[in-house]
């Protein structure tokens, strides 16, 4: 699980990285392919690895998950798109005035829409379980669901909504694996196996990226589980290798780096242009540097200062 999740945020700072250096003359060859092949499944990984579990989070009352979720997801969620809002302010980027602030409530901005979502799919499936709801037909409208909107289906002027059904069949499809048994293969099987499953995933998105088939919505969901499938077993692989438990270490706080790294990565894009550095490689490597090592250092330094909190609160103990 760490491992996967190590893997997926090195992958959104990466993307994050790219794009934010397109509104400046740094010029990146083939920044679209690339762009292309980590949007392709970076996001769909996250929401899967959140289903492989929810079941479990499930076992209290749905007021005890709504308040662990709020804890967790819900409050960085409001602190930290404040304090980025607050840095772009500062460095003009913004576009949201401060009167409007408050409209966070119901419009998530800038990645932080993640997290929104996310939050209100778990509430949604907790909800659902509490009701007497089976797994088997989650699984089912949630397909169908994210099929609807490749028919047109209107469901009102509320983008989350839309974000929610495209996002939905990766979480479910983390509650059938986890329904299944099948969450532990990455764990047992054979490094051979795991390389070649990882290799060869990963090879067919890059073909599809390459045909341009990733624009295509036939390709979408399948692509996504292709890309999961092969970050699954990379991290299996990863999972055995002593020397790459720094990534395990990186999915420990992948939140922490999720919702602070553009902060950084902002910061040294800026610094690198203001010296007068316009090398692609420096920018994305440095960007990519500074977005994973700048949210650990402040995770160090928070819980130093006892401020571990601006990343999420306590558990409520429950009688």
């Amino acid at each position: 699980m760490d491992y996967a999740k190590g893997i997926g945020i090195i992958l959104v700072v990466a993307g994050h990285t790219l794009r934010g250096l397109q509104r400046t003359s740094v010029h990146i060859p083939g920044w679209e392919a690339v762009d292309a092949w980590i949007y392709a499944f970076h996001m769909p990984l996250f929401f899967f690895l959140a289903g492989l579990f929810v079941e479990h989070s499930c076992r209290g009352s749905l007021g005890q998950f709504i308040d662990g979720k709020a804890r967790r997801i819900l409050w960085p969620y409001f602190v930290w798109t404040i304090l980025q809002e607050g840095f772009r302010h500062l460095t003009g980027a913004s576009t949201l005035a401060w009167a409007d602030l408050w409209t966070i409530i119901y419009r998530p901005v800038m990645q932080f829409w993640f997290l929104y979502v996310l939050f209100l799919l778990l509430v949604l499936y907790a909800a659902w379980r509490k009701a007497g709801g089976s797994r088997e037909i989650f699984v089912a409208l949630a397909f169908a669901l994210n099929i609807s909107l490749a028919f047109g289906v209107n469901y009102g002027a509320w983008g989350v909504i839309y974000q929610m059904w495209i996002y939905i069949p990766y979480l479910a499809l983390g509650v059938l694996v986890s329904r299944l048994g099948l969450e532990e293969q990455a764990g047992v099987r054979g490094v051979p196996v795991l390389v070649g499953v990882a290799l060869g995933g990963y090879a067919v998105i890059t073909l599809a990226v390459l045909v341009h088939a990733a624009g295509l919505a036939g390709f979408v969901i399948p692509l996504a589980v292709v890309g999961i499938a092969a970050s699954a077993a990379l991290a299996g692989c990863l999972s055995r290798w002593p020397a790459a438990s720094a990534i395990g270490t990186l999915g420990v706080l992948s939140l922490e780096i999720y919702v602070a790294h553009t902060i950084f990565s902002s910061c040294c894009r800026q610094a690198l242009l203001a010296a007068g550095i316009h090398s692609p490689s420096l920018h994305v490597a440095g960007g990519m540097a500074i977005g994973l090592a700048g949210p650990v250092f402040l995770c160090v330094l928070f819980r130093r200062f006892h401020l571990q909190f601006l990343f999420s609160l306590p558990t409520r103990r429950h009688a």
